[in-house]
This record gives C-alpha cells, sequence and structure tokens, in this order.
C-alpha cells in the first residue's frame, strides 16, 4: 500500500512482464519473464544480456522491446521508491540490523550509493508531497529532475513548480531550482590541493556557462569527455596569446622591423617586442636589492624621459608598472610635472 497524490491509500503493484496485449507481445517475439524474473526472448535474453540472439529481432521489433522495457523500468523505479516511503515509515531497516534506511538501501538490498541517496531523497520528498512521485510514475519527471526537485517541492507550490518541471531534462530543472531558491555569488578563490594542482572556485554567469558548454560541444571529436580544465586552459592559452600580440606585439613570426622614428612618442611592434622579451613581460625597477615583481598594468617607460627628448627605442625604454613609471616620472619632473608628462595606460 502507499499513498498517492489525493492522500488516499492506495495499491501497489509489482510489474514483472513488460506492458502490452498479447499481440503486441507476440510480435516482439514472445518476451517473457522467467522464473527469476529475467526478461527472456525464447530463452535467449538474460538479466546479465548473456546468450542475446538479436538477430531474430527486426528493427521495428527491437524498437518496441526496448520501449517496452524503458516503461517497465520507469514503473520498477516508482513502485520501488513508493515501497521505501513505506519502508522508511515503519523503520523496517531496524530489524535487518541497519541504522538507516541508507545503510539497509546498500547493504541489504544491494542498492549501489547513488542509487540508493536518489531514491530515498526522492521517497522521502514523496512522503510530503505524493504529486512528486506521481510525476515520476507517468514519466513526466525522470528520476533524475525529480531528485533536483525533491528538497525544494513543497505542497504549496508544487503544482506550479512540478508543472514547470514536467518532461524537462536534469540541467533544465536546476535551472528552474536556481530561480526558486538564488543564492549571492559566491566570489572566487583558488585552493591549493596537491603539487602541481589547484581547485579553482569561481562563480560565473549564465551567459558564460552557455558559451563553456557550446565549447564543450564543438571540442567533442577530440575531448569526448569534455574537460572543462583542457578547455579553460586551451582559452587562456589563447587569450594571453592575444593580448600579448595586442600589447606587446608578440608572434611566432616577426615581419621585418620598420624605419622607427626615434623622435615619435610611438612604439613600434618590433620595440614592443624587443623590450617585452628583454624585460621578461615584468616591471624592470630595481629598488634596494629587489626588483619589482609586478606583472600586470605594465607601461613603457623612457629611461631618459620622451619630454626631455629621449628616443623611443628599445636601448631607452623598460617595462614599468603602473605605479613605478609614476615613481619614476614624480622623481623627474616633481610632484606638479608628473602627471602632464607620464604616458598613458594602454587602451588594452
Amino acid at each position: 500500500m502507499s499513498v498517492d497524490s489525493s492522500g488516499r491509500r492506495v495499491r501497489v503493484t509489482y510489474p514483472v512482464t513488460p506492458p502490452g496485449d498479447d499481440d503486441d507481445r507476440a510480435n516482439a517475439e514472445h518476451l517473457t519473464s522467467s522464473p527469476r524474473g529475467e526478461l527472456t526472448e525464447r530463452g535467449s535474453y538474460s538479466a546479465r544480456g548473456e546468450n542475446v540472439d538479436f538477430d531474430r529481432l527486426s528493427d521495428e521489433e527491437l524498437v518496441t522491446a526496448v520501449m517496452r522495457l524503458a516503461t517497465s523500468e520507469r514503473e520498477a523505479t516508482s513502485t520501488l521508491v513508493r515501497s521505501l516511503m513505506e519502508v522508511d515509515a515503519r523503520r523496517l531497516y531496524l530489524r535487518d540490523g541497519c541504522s538507516s534506511l541508507f545503510a539497509w538501501c546498500t547493504e541489504v538490498v544491494g542498492l549501489g550509493e547513488g542509487a540508493a541517496y536518489n531514491r530515498i531523497e526522492v521517497a522521502r520528498a514523496g512522503r510530503r508531497v505524493p504529486q512528486l512521485v506521481d510525476a515520476l510514475e507517468d514519466g513526466s519527471l525522470t528520476l533524475a529532475a525529480a531528485r533536483v526537485l525533491a528538497p525544494h517541492v513543497t505542497p504549496a507550490n508544487c503544482a506550479d513548480v512540478i508543472g514547470q518541471a514536467r518532461h524537462k531534462s536534469k540541467r533544465e530543472v536546476e535551472r528552474l531550482v536556481a530561480a526558486l531558491h538564488p543564492l549571492p555569488d559566491a566570489g572566487w578563490a583558488f585552493t591549493h590541493l596537491s603539487p602541481g594542482r589547484v581547485r579553482l572556485h569561481v562563480t560565473i554567469s549564465e551567459a558564460t556557462y552557455d558559451k563553456l558548454r557550446r565549447a564543450q560541444e564543438l571540442l567533442r571529436h577530440t575531448m569526448p569527455e569534455g574537460d572543462i580544465e583542457q578547455i579553460l586552459e586551451r582559452a587562456v592559452t589563447l587569450l594571453i596569446a592575444d593580448l600579448e600580440r595586442r600589447r606587446f606585439a608578440a608572434t611566432e613570426a616577426p615581419r621585418g622591423p620598420r624605419a622607427a622614428r626615434a623622435t615619435s612618442r610611438h612604439v613600434p611592434a618590433a620595440v614592443r617586442r624587443a623590450v617585452w622579451t628583454r624585460d621578461g613581460g615584468q616591471c624592470a625597477f630595481v629598488g634596494g636589492q629587489s626588483r619589482c615583481s609586478a606583472r600586470g598594468f605594465l607601461e613603457f617607460h623612457h629611461r631618459q624621459p620622451y619630454a626631455a627628448g629621449g628616443a623611443t627605442t628599445a636601448d631607452n625604454l623598460e617595462l614599468r608598472c603602473r605605479q613605478h613609471n609614476q615613481f619614476e616620472a614624480t622623481l623627474y619632473f616633481g610632484e606638479n610635472g608628473a602627471d602632464t608628462v607620464r604616458e598613458l595606460a594602454s587602451s588594452y
């Protein structure tokens, strides 16, 4: 016995054979049930897929058989969930020496941990909201989708929430749940796990998430698993190459240098490459006994200031972080003149 969405006690039936009338079963090569509950086709099928003679089934018959088996599996799953609701209510796991329903399902029934957890969560939610199990039984919710909904569905919102989730994928249901209970952005952080391995915690926008999923789809032929780490590595490598090309004219095949005008403030691509390579993409300011370690907000600094006749050549240019570029301008021109002569940062 179990409870339906109207609150009435209902009888639970345990299907053994797939649904269908006798004529349908005859067209599917007389699918029957063995005494152990294994589906066989004239002795050719077994639960473990042994001794299967698929050559005797036409394409249509095989598809029909699969559809029946899928329906039978869905009915069996919903029946198992209803049964777990009753086992949990009666606490029958205690008599078998188990302290919890989860332990009973994994140790006595033989379910895998993931399978047990999903079914128990849906069963317990089903005790509060029987409509959840009804939707699982009629096929409008998958077990995965029902599991995602389980912590969030209530008697008050079940009609609306389950209605929106019907025939949706797990990912779509996750988005529905996120709209029901939005969480604040978690920011980003790095966690060092082991030598050479770092975990990145980051909150991204829906648009960025869609781009990641699109990248996974486009890379399926080379990355069947859709490894996010590999996608990020490729994307960041390309981004760095693009930024270095734009900022410092970095390229694997540079063209010959053009005749540069040393009296111009413009820094030619060949000069930018030479300075960037020589300074290692790092601020070249040395103070005391150490060199500045900054690699961000880098600018080209004239060792002899441009305003004082300094040439725009590799020999007269060095990389400076924004702070040290301002600092050296202040040393040379004083507090009042530094802002008027300091070079502007790149717009990219």
